[in-house]
């Protein structure tokens, strides 16, 4: 798994924490498609951090990390990663069949639709988005 992935899924956790008081290990790992181990292992990254407290498998963000903290991991994120990530949330749940021009941003698109479970074939004239 690339850092790049690890490092979405965090940041995506750190949103989905902002929004419920607590989520359980198995909720993350059914998102994420994921094992319950790698999110045990993400959530103790984010943890060391002091963004996260763990407790009983569930996990909750740390009140006293404040908003500086998140918003320095959001940081993390690339510009074309964020694009990406917006890119994908407009694609149809049933799209077949993607097709992408070239640019900055074309490979973490790629990256990202690569996975979608409709998606059977995308096409570019970007050679570094077929890797």
């Amino acid at each position: 798994m690339t850092q790049n992935k690890i490092k979405r899924r965090l940041y995506l956790m750190l949103e989905m924490l902002k929004e419920q008081t607590s989520i359980k290990v198995s909720t993350f790992a059914n998102e994420f498609n994921v094992t319950p181990k790698t999110v045990r292992n993400d959530l103790k990254i984010l943890e060391e951090k002091g963004l996260v407290i763990m407790t009983f498998g569930l996990a909750s963000l740390n009140p006293s990390a404040g908003k500086k903290a998140l918003a320095k991991e959001r940081q993390t994120l690339t510009t074309d990663e964020l694009i990406a990530e917006k890119a994908v949330e407009l694609i149809p749940e049933n799209a077949r069949y993607i097709g992408l021009d070239c640019g900055s941003s074309v490979v973490e698109v790629a990256n990202q639709i690569i996975n979608l479970p409709s998606v059977k074939t995308i096409v570019t004239s970007s050679v570094p988005a077929i890797s």
